[in-house]
């Protein structure tokens, strides 16, 4: 009898090698053999609150920036309001002689109020509103937002001075510091809105006494 052929064998052999080589080409790239596959781990609370603690941080430093950029948004809408005021009482002038309004005022609050009146031929209108001006009125009553120079009224408008403040805001509407007491006085400094009387707006220091016409306690 014929004993079994060692070379045969190895021909089997090495036949099925050459096979289970061609199976494993045709796999896609990237793609492990499922016994070589580790199952993936979901994040762990550490790793979560490190998330947490990083969003918290970003959202720490870009707040007050953002806060910051709202402010001088509404301060440029504050400023438009008075550029629109200077333009209704020069009209209001160029009618009348070249004139401001006149009229006997004794509070500080009447002669913004003789300039509403006026010029704009209303009592309230939303121009004399600054956005920061956060108090709020029950109708009929209202504040308008800024005081006019009441040594101005009845005066030439271009016989003035051109740095003379014709109209400031009533309060530091913009300035988000504590604006600072002078002496035991009445008046405050801080950052505010400015008209002047060249008929330019300027965010500057300014002088300010308490609010001595507000109808309601400032909503700070």
């Amino acid at each position: 009898m014929f004993e079994p052929s060692h070379g045969g064998q190895l021909d089997s052999i090495n036949g099925r090698l050459v096979l289970l080589a061609g199976h494993l080409k045709d796999l896609p790239r990237g793609v492990a053999p499922a016994s070589s596959r580790r199952p993936c781990s979901g994040m762990t609370l550490i790793e979560m609150l490190v998330v947490i603690a990083i969003v918290g941080i970003l959202a720490s430093l870009l707040l007050p920036a953002t806060s910051q950029a709202l402010e001088r948004a509404r301060r440029t809408v504050c400023q438009n309001n008075l550029r629109q005021t200077y333009l209704m009482v020069a009209s209001h002038a160029s009618d009348h002689g070249g004139l401001l309004p006149a009229a006997w005022v004794v509070h500080p609050g009447q002669p913004m109020q003789v300039i509403a009146n006026s010029a704009f031929g209303e009592s309230n209108p939303k121009s004399l509103h600054c956005p920061s001006d956060r108090r709020q009125f029950e109708p009929p009553l209202y504040d308008l937002s800024y005081y006019w120079n009441a040594q101005t009224l009845g005066q030439p408008l271009l016989s003035l001075h051109p740095q003379l403040h014709l109209a400031t805001e009533k309060w530091f509407w913009h300035d988000r510091k504590s604006p600072q007491q002078v002496g035991e006085s009445s008046t405050y400094q801080g950052q505010g809105v400015a008209l002047w009387a060249d008929g330019s707006t300027h965010y500057q220091y300014l002088g300010l006494s308490t609010l001595t016409n507000e109808i309601e306690t400032l909503d700070e």
